[in-house]
């Protein structure tokens, strides 16, 4: 009955902070207009509309992590380092290390192949890759977990054969990487794409012409000036 109550005031409460929000969007439409008064209150309307969604940030990411460092230095900063210091949360800090150290050099490879492919390549089928990155923004990470398990689970359309070789991805290493690849890879091609479109192909051009080779021309031009993304 408890859990009701909050989960019903919280939907209320969101409820009231989004009609909140579409009352100022409407009032900034309806108030641009050619005269002074109407600039004058849509310059009101604009911040009033920023503060909105400030508040609504802090709301929504502040304040949750206010309360997860509150509740993790109530007890004092030695009870905490004591908790933090335990062979477990040491244990999944390493374990934090070793998936980035495998799956950054794997979004690196596969996220600028990805990005090159949709700035440069002419293949058909590339408007279908370019919305296939988006995927891991619009599906939630539990069917993400779902269908890694129906794949690389026991009795899945793949575990069976990775198990049979000794090869545990489900609840291992290598599912973490997985879905770390799979979440984090979106980020990649997106910030590297427009820099790939934005530096053009002129250079590639002209080291073609002069006879340099994929790798030489990928090297020379398009990687280090991409780096920053």
């Amino acid at each position: 009955m408890i859990f009701a109550d909050i989960e019903s005031g919280a939907t209320q409460s969101a409820a009231a902070l989004s009609v909140v929000l579409m009352a100022i969007s409407l009032l900034l439409l309806l108030s641009c207009g050619g005269s002074e008064r109407a600039l004058l209150i849509s310059r009101r309307s604009r911040l009033s509309l920023r503060v909105g969604a400030l508040v609504y940030l802090l709301l929504l990411l502040l304040a949750p992590l206010g309360v997860v460092f509150y509740r993790t230095f109530e007890h004092g900063i030695g009870t905490a380092w004591a908790w933090m210091t335990t062979p477990a949360a040491i244990s999944a800090f390493w374990l934090s290390i070793l998936v980035a150290v495998i799956a950054v050099p794997i979004n690196t490879i596969f996220g600028v192949g990805a990005a090159l492919v949709i700035a440069r390549s002419k293949v058909p089928g590339r408007g279908c890759s370019d919305a296939l990155i988006d995927l891991p923004f619009v599906v939630s990470p539990v069917i993400v977990g779902l269908a890694m398990i129906l794949a690389y689970g026991q009795g899945g359309w793949f575990g069976s054969l990775f198990l049979d070789n000794g090869i545990r991805i489900i609840y291992a290493v290598p599912g973490m990487v997985l879905a770390t690849v799979f979440v984090s890879l979106p980020f990649v091609v997106r910030e590297v794409t427009p820099v790939l479109r934005e530096i053009g192909d002129e250079q590639e051009q002209a080291a073609a012409t002069l006879g340099a080779s994929s790798w030489q021309t990928f090297g020379g031009s398009p990687c280090p000036r991409s780096g920053g993304a």
